[in-house]
């Protein structure tokens, strides 16, 4: 009966594991469908003025679980020194969720609030007039004012 039990138990956890599996393709295949929505909507409402060209997808490949062990300060100035242009919240939101960031219910919230952290007091972020998000370029003998 133990051995059912067992063999029972490791068919659930592999199940388990092809969930979890497609629930992360689910997830950034809803938040680049959230970014390519974000870029049309701009589109539209663009009177006359062409804003700057942003693409649906991050530029840069995030490796899988690069940002899980991170604070989220930690993990947004490293997506931002990453990219070579300023990033959008939702660009940064996926990034971050495609390296393994996890913050439960309130994740655009904690980025956010992150952002917002960081681009106070002269912080080592600043938001862009188009209201992306970069890194402020220093003197790297300057020590940052927020290290978690």
């Amino acid at each position: 009966m133990a051995d059912h039990h067992r063999l029972m138990l490791n068919e659930l956890r592999s199940d388990l594991d092809a969930v979890e599996s497609e629930r992360k393709q689910l997830n950034l295949r809803y938040e680049r469908t959230q970014a390519a929505i974000a870029l049309l909507e701009d589109k539209i409402q663009t009177t006359g003025e062409r804003k700057p060209q942003i693409s649906a997808e991050p530029e840069t490949g995030t490796e899988p679980g690069v940002y899980a062990m991170m604070s989220m300060p930690q993990a947004i100035r490293h997506c931002l020194s990453t990219s070579s242009r300023p990033l959008s919240k939702r660009e940064l939101m996926s990034m971050l969720r495609e390296g393994g960031k996890q913050e439960g219910n309130h994740f655009s919230q904690a980025v956010y609030n992150a952002l917002h952290r960081l681009s106070k007091n002269g912080g080592p972020v600043r938001r862009e007039g188009d209201g992306r998000w970069s890194l402020v370029e220093s003197d790297d003998s300057v020590p940052s004012l927020i290290e978690n």
